[in-house]
Order: structure tokens, then sequence, then C-alpha cells
């Protein structure tokens, strides 16, 4: 929750957000956000900038393994998908 806030100026509770994937080291959630992309911030400076891809998008794209360090497992796939078809 505080690294939504630090890294991309967005404020959610904890029951918005979907579990993807957990690791020891790494936490992967999903949250349906129904705002602007201009209501993103950068507070920390971590991340540049952001943007809007769907999921097919981001799948094809995450091929690039030089430009894609996280891929979507298809066992994530399959979370992301029911979670975006449940928003419907």
């Amino acid at each position: 929750m505080r690294e939504l806030v630090e890294e991309i100026g967005i404020k959610a509770d904890v029951e918005e957000l979907m579990p993807v994937m957990r690791t020891k080291r790494i936490e992967r959630y999903i949250f349906g956000f129904d705002g602007d992309i201009e209501d993103f911030t950068f507070p920390d400076g971590e991340i540049k900038a952001v943007r809007w891809m769907n999921l097919d998008r981001i799948l094809e794209q995450q091929k690039d393994k030089d430009a894609w360090c996280n891929v979507i497992t298809p066992e994530q796939e399959t979370i992301i998908r029911d979670y975006i078809d449940g928003l419907s």
C-alpha cells in the first residue's frame, strides 16, 4: 500500500487489491483504477512514466526479454483475465 503512494501517488484500500503472485521477495497485485493517467505522480522519482496498455499488448510486448524484466506467467494471466471480467 505504501509503495503505491510512494511510487505512483495512488491510494487504494487493501480490500481493492487482488493478489496475482507472491514470493519471499516479490508481491504482485492488480486493482481496478477508475481515474485518468494524469492522476499518477512520481513522488520518489523511482518511476518516470506510466502508460495504459491492455493485457494482450503487454503479453505481446513482454516477449522482448530485454525490454521487460518481469513477465506475466500463464497462471497470472488467468487470474488477471478473471479479475478484468469481474469488473464488467
